[in-house]
């Protein structure tokens, strides 16, 4: 199973759930669905997302996980 980019970027930043997700004004919960890939993030949440990482992760990034896992 291929893991999530924005996974990938907490991992190398550094960066726990809980830090994540307060910059993102969500929870850890959430963050972690998405990272799972059992939540799709809403534009806004998925722009939020992107801000954070300091666009290392892009609108693509989860496109493609989101496509891997359909197509799974």
């Amino acid at each position: 199973m291929k893991i999530h980019p924005l996974r990938n970027y907490r991992q190398e930043a550094g960066i726990s759930l809980s830090v994540l997700a307060e910059q993102c004004d969500t929870s850890a919960a959430t963050i972690s669905r998405i990272e799972r890939g059992e939540q799709w993030p809403d534009s806004e949440l998925m722009q939020r997302l992107i801000d954070a990482t300091g666009e290392q992760v892009s609108a693509n990034d989860f496109l493609a996980f989101k496509s891997e896992g359909e197509a799974a």
